[in-house]
């Protein structure tokens, strides 16, 4: 909405300057009359081009006679718009005489010669889709806050070609606030030329990060234990995988398989677990400490369970049932 606001200012803008050009104008050669505005000769030209954005008597005419100011005055008289960049208007005599009397100018003493009309072009510069589809690009590559071998850019498009006035040219690329340079984005492209804004453009692309990403090499069986053999490592595009994938080989070695997996499948962390440290029947030496004091004694373990967790286990003395800590494949502790 930012961007409708300065186009409709713009317009607004240039209506009052040209407004008040043929205002002007007009005055300089109405106080001109005085000096000889009879006895003068506008010869229209069959075609000419412009570059500004108002057309001039003097633009589309030669202009004679007897009295050189009342020669310039007459040149500088604005008959209106120019064109759009790289369109076309035509201007005829008829035109140009009720234009002129319109504004109480005398053209009695004007002889108009000549062409019935004249093509009047504005003069214009093409910017076409693939010279702005490399901006898109060049803005990408020198914004993004990773490494420029670590993206990929594809499926850049541009809303359409850009015809400009002649001038100073320049343009800035936008990126919306709630948007990053991440997935697929939209940009805005602004021109100005000689200062003033003249056109926005949209344009998409995709942008994909690669990452290292971990895959199994060979069919994994249920619970196998994961080794280096079973693995290797391959670029993926970030947006296309899901955010629990394993990127570094040391996160799968030593761990199992939950179920079997398949050959050239994407590791996932849902896919893996450690292996128990102890399971069901094993026999283990259970520990309790207090202070200085420790005690022993033997045990089965009644369930799996992995380091670090509370599992239960029967003590062969006292034939009771405890929990306790697993320490490693031979060791539970008893936590007071």
């Amino acid at each position: 909405m930012r961007y409708s606001r300065l186009v409709n200012k713009n317009s607004r803008t240039r209506m009052k300057v040209v407004s008040g050009l043929i205002l002007l104008s007009l005055v300089m050669v109405l106080s001109a009359e005085g000096e000889g505005a009879s006895g003068l000769t506008v010869m229209l030209r069959e075609r000419v081009e412009i570059v500004d954005d108002v057309i001039r008597l003097g633009d589309i005419a030669q202009i004679s006679g007897d009295a050189p100011h009342g020669v310039e005055k007459l040149r500088s008289v604005v008959i209106g718009n120019a064109p759009l960049p790289g369109k076309t208007r035509r201007i005829g005599k008829d035109y140009l005489m009720i234009h002129l009397k319109r504004y109480d100018i005398e053209t009695s003493g004007i002889v108009f010669s000549g062409p019935e009309a004249v093509e009047v072009l504005r003069r214009s510069v093409l910017i076409p889709r693939e010279k702005l589809e490399n901006v898109v690009l060049n803005f990408i590559v020198e914004n993004i806050p990773w490494g420029r071998d670590r993206i990929r850019v594809t499926d850049i498009r541009v809303s359409e070609a850009v015809i400009l006035p002649q001038g100073d040219i320049s343009y800035a690329v936008m990126l919306p606030d709630n948007m990053s340079l991440s997935g697929a984005v939209a940009l805005a492209i602004m021109f100005t030329v000689n200062g003033e804004f003249k056109k926005k453009v949209w344009a998409t692309a995709r942008i994909e990060m690669e990452i290292d990403a971990v895959f199994t090499k060979r069919p994994v069986g249920r619970y196998q234990v994961i080794t280096e053999d079973d693995l290797t490592v391959r670029k993926v595009c970030l947006s296309d995988v899901p955010g629990t994938i394993i990127m570094n080989e040391d996160e799968a070695v030593g761990k199992r398989a939950k179920r079997t997996i398949n050959a050239e499948v994407l590791l996932r962390t849902d896919l893996l677990e450690f292996p128990p440290v102890v399971k069901r029947g094993d026999v283990v030496t259970i520990v309790a400490e207090s202070g200085t004091l420790r005690v022993s004694t033997i045990g089965e373990v009644r369930q799996k369970g992995y380091k670090g967790e509370k599992i239960k286990v029967v003590n062969f003395d006292s034939k009771k049932e405890i929990y306790a800590r697993v320490v490693d494949s031979n060791t539970v502790v008893v936590d007071f």
